[in-house]
């Protein structure tokens, strides 16, 4: 009997083992066949290459220059790099030229004049060309930086040549050609702007030598002397030149930087056949809408004389610019040498080619008729341009948000076809909060890493290497937004908010993070496009591709039950975004590499590892847009993530611990930049008394970190912050930009000078009550080439006229509360004493308390007046990573 029953137990313990293999073969057949709904991390890799490959083919166009031409087998009427060098080592041997200087003003002029004779002998007989010197006086107000400040000139100097064929008889329209040989000090200026102006003696050369025919109308050919001090130089030929009214267009040739492509980052206003030119001439075409929307919003701090041309001379033109490199613009650094002979050819054959075409373009005799509407631009890689009507892009917008709209409504309603493979309304719902939770995570994310950096007191550390900002900022945003996908899925199956599915039916979150993707993309391209932003293009390209590719492609080439199912789902997503990732790393790039200089001159009060964290985390989205709805179905993300962070601990640990400085003085160069003034300060009463007297050097850093890094210097142990005690600060800033760089440091000591004979001398000629009961006064100023005149009304008065300019003036809340106005003045090498006069409206019955203050702040910034054996002796302390414009200056203080 016992041996029955264990035969029957053997029995069905056989049995039941074969039912649990049966069972357990079935299931592992069930997932085998789901295996390659699966994304594998191979497939992960392959991805990674993939946007690799992708933003390497975006990047690899801004690093391509021509081939430089030389004399040697050239044909003369061709632009040719070799001869443009040779006008470039010219101009900069002549070495710093700032306005008022001997160097400036007689001989770069002298020299650009026996260039343009040596190429008028050598022109042929069909072409006119004439030369001309300007040296003229004014003042405008100018809106800089969202603030107005008074512009005052004297005897500055400007050349103009005037090239037309002679049969040209309508000489009352002409192309204008503007540059600036004038520099900042204790620079050369080789990129900024000497270059622009060995490439229009070049292009003026070329032309000259060129067949009948070759140009319609006349080129103005202006070679600026005074830009650097506040555009004056353009505002003196656009107002008062005889051939300021005959222009029709002109290209601006400017520089933010040294060498490689120049760009054009502003056109027109209107007049799209500007572009058009532009994009159907230039040989090598580098031009984006999105740069001019960027230039014009005051991002950027610095201006153009394009400015100057179309708002006090009413011209359309092509502002064009060297952008790379930004880290030597206005150093010591900025030599010819640095710049490449084929950055020189290509711009070189790009403004020729646009000039000619200008000249003769039937639009340029015909201007009135052009004014029809913006144009979106942008090229292409470099290697072609597109161009669209405002109004074209906006429809193509629209017709992409409709039909966006409409798949996702379609996709939702039809789910019930194939449930469980379809994303529901909840699923989608889920999948848009969690989109927009993970990029709001991960913004907060390394906002917050930039503030531990930003109090740690390492920020820039990617300033010298800009390729660390990613590893810094963009990893740790891309780890969060994984996270975010990853943990709320979780969670919403947890508590039963979405269902419990298989891990190959995974696909069912893919498909609702696409949908969710495209309608949070539509909803940014309507905004967008409502608002009139023309770079709204970019973000167009992240709706049409993907629209097209998951709305046709997924379903021809998708089947659920197909081996290949991950490969072709992986092959659809890169094909959605291959176009779009292009077009925006390449624009990122240009960011990238125009913006991270820019932060080594953007002022104290910004904190830059803000800045940058925001960039990085919005370039990670941008690039990893739809892409993301693919770690739903890796394998092993969670391994992914981890990684991202092991590299985002490490990237924030170079940084905070200081191995990543941000300054270099050789390769790569990017120095720190630091305004330094040896100066001294009186301050008078109302009766003309000395009430206050000291005098010191004074530091104003451009850059968030301050003069901080500095510190351990053995001059500089009792320096300390400056405080406001005066008009605009009781310092004499070069610029009106107090706001953006309020941290300066002051360091007591000797006076500059040993007689007050060098002093600024001010003088009040008379005081009278005008018909209107305002009270004039009529001053005198005797001074250096440069000065600014800070007018602070005491509270109850106002300043509301002048002779400074023809606007009214307009002034800025000073740190006192009351109003200040800030007027920049320069003169040339030759000038008589600076006479105006100032009116107020007097409403104060103090009048111990006088009516305003009146300061003059002067500039030594050449010549045996511009430096000290003490500035010199801290200079020699500094390292090698530290530029200065180190100069004299006087800052004095009278009560009117």
């Amino acid at each position: 009997m016992a041996s029955i029953l264990r035969k029957r137990g053997f029995g069905e313990e056989q049995s039941r083992k074969k039912d649990f293999e049966d069972k357990h073969e079935q299931l592992k057949l069930k997932t085998d066949t789901c295996d390659h709904h699966f994304i594998s991390l191979r497939e992960v890799s392959f991805i990674l290459l993939c946007m690799i490959g992708l933003i390497a083919i975006a990047c690899l166009p801004h690093f391509y220059l021509p081939q430089p031409k030389t004399e040697k087998g050239s044909i003369e009427s061709e632009f040719i790099a070799e001869k443009a060098r040779q006008y470039l080592n010219g101009i900069t041997e002549i070495g710093v030229r700032t306005v008022g200087s001997y160097r400036n003003d007689v001989l770069t002029v002298n020299y650009i004049l026996k260039q343009i004779y040596s190429i008028i002998a050598y022109a042929h007989v069909h072409y006119q060309i004439h030369v001309d010197i300007q040296t003229a006086s004014g003042g405008f107000m100018l809106h800089f930086l969202h603030k107005d400040f008074g512009v005052v000139y004297e005897n500055i100097t400007n050349i103009i040549v005037h090239l037309h064929p002679k049969s040209t008889k309508e000489l009352d329209k002409n192309i204008l050609l503007n540059c600036h040989f004038d520099t900042q000090p204790r620079t050369e200026g080789a990129s900024d702007d000497a270059v622009s102006c060995a490439i229009m003696l070049e292009t003026m050369r070329a032309i000259s030598r060129s067949p009948p025919r070759t140009i319609k109308q006349g080129i103005v050919f202006l070679f600026n002397g005074a830009e650097e001090s506040v555009l004056q130089g353009s505002h003196a030929f656009v107002t008062q030149h005889k051939l300021a009214s005959t222009i029709k267009a002109f290209i601006n040739l400017e520089a933010a930087g040294s060498g490689g492509r120049e760009i054009v980052f502003q056109t027109g206003p209107e007049n799209p056949w500007l572009i058009h030119s532009y994009a159907m001439n230039a040989k090598y075409p580098f031009a984006s809408i999105m740069g001019q929307e960027i230039f014009q919003s005051g991002l950027i701090p610095s201006d153009t004389d394009f400015r100057i041309f179309r708002d006090y001379g009413g011209l359309v033109g092509i502002d064009i610019a060297y952008a790379s490199n930004g880290y030597v613009y206005h150093t010591r650094y900025d030599k010819a040498s640095i710049i490449p002979d084929g950055s020189i050819q290509r711009a070189g054959d790009n403004i020729l080619a646009v000039t000619k075409a200008l000249s003769k373009s039937p639009r340029l005799l015909h201007q009135d008729e052009s004014q029809e509407g913006k144009t979106v631009f942008f090229d292409f890689l470099g290697l072609y341009m597109v161009l669209l009507p405002q109004s074209v892009v906006t429809g193509i917008a629209v017709i992409c948000v409709v039909l966006s709209f409409v798949y996702i409504i379609i996709s939702l309603l039809t789910n019930k076809e194939n449930p469980g493979r379809k994303p529901t309304t909840l699923s989608f719902i889920i999948s848009l909060i969690t989109i927009i939770f993970s990029w709001t995570s991960a913004v907060l994310v390394v906002i917050i890493e930039a503030f531990v950096v930003t109090k740690s007191g390492k920020s820039l550390s990617w300033y010298s290497h800009p390729w660390f900002v990613l590893f810094l900022y963009g990893t740790p945003a891309l780890a969060t937004l994984l996270l975010i996908h990853l943990l709320i899925r979780k969670a919403a199956i947890h508590f039963g908010i979405l269902p419990r599915v298989k891990q190959a039916e995974n696909i069912v979150y893919e498909n609702s993070c696409v949908l969710a993707h495209l309608c949070i993309v539509a909803s940014l391209v309507a905004f967008m496009t409502y608002k009139g932003i023309l770079s709204t293009f970019l973000v167009t390209n992240y709706l049409a591709f993907p629209f097209f590719c998951h709305c046709i492609l997924r379903h021809f080439l998708l089947s659920y039950s197909d081996e290949f199912f991950s490969s072709k789902l992986i092959l659809i997503h890169i094909l959605s975004v291959a176009f779009p990732i292009i077009l925006a790393a390449y624009h990122l790039f240009s960011l990238f590499d125009v913006f991270v200089p820019i932060m080594g001159r953007q002022g104290t009060e910004i904190p830059p590892d803000v800045v940058f964290a925001i960039l990085s985390a919005f370039s990670v989205m941008i690039i990893t847009l739809y892409l993301s709805s693919l770690s739903y179905l890796v394998k092993r993300i969670s391994l992914v993530i981890q990684v991202l962070g092991v590299i985002s601990f490490i990237s924030l640990m170079l940084s905070i611990t200081g191995i990543m400085f941000p300054y270099s003085g050789n390769h790569p160069v990017s120095p720190k930049r630091i305004f330094m003034q040896h100066l001294t300060r009186t301050f008078h009463n109302k009766d003309g008394m000395v009430y206050k007297n000291d005098s010191g050097i004074w530091f104003a850093p451009l850059d968030y970190l301050g003069l901080h890094p500095l510190m351990n210097l053995p001059s500089l142990k009792d320096v300390a912050r400056a405080e406001c005690d005066g008009p605009y600060c009781g310092y004499p800033y070069f610029y009106p930009i107090r706001k953006l760089v309020k941290q300066t440091w002051y360091l007591k000591g000797p006076a500059p000078f040993t007689s007050k004979r060098k002093l600024t001398a001010f003088r009040v000629v008379r005081q009278e009550t005008v018909e209107s009961g305002n009270v004039r006064f009529y001053l005198r100023v005797k001074g250096p080439d440069h000065m600014a005149l800070l007018i602070t009304s005491n509270k109850g008065n106002k300043l509301v006229d002048w002779s400074l300019a023809k606007e009214a003036p307009v002034g800025q809340e000073d740190y006192d509360g009351r109003i200040t106005h800030y007027t920049y003045f320069a003169h040339g090498f030759y000038a008589a004493p600076w006479d105006f006069w100032i009116e107020f409206e007097v409403n104060s019955d103090k009048d111990e308390e006088g009516i305003a203050d009146v300061a003059i702040a002067g500039h030594y910034l050449h010549g045996p007046l511009s430096k000290t054996k003490w500035m010199g002796k801290i200079l020699s302390e500094f390292p090698s990573w530290v530029v200065d414009a180190a100069f004299v200056s006087s800052y004095d203080v009278w009560r009117i």
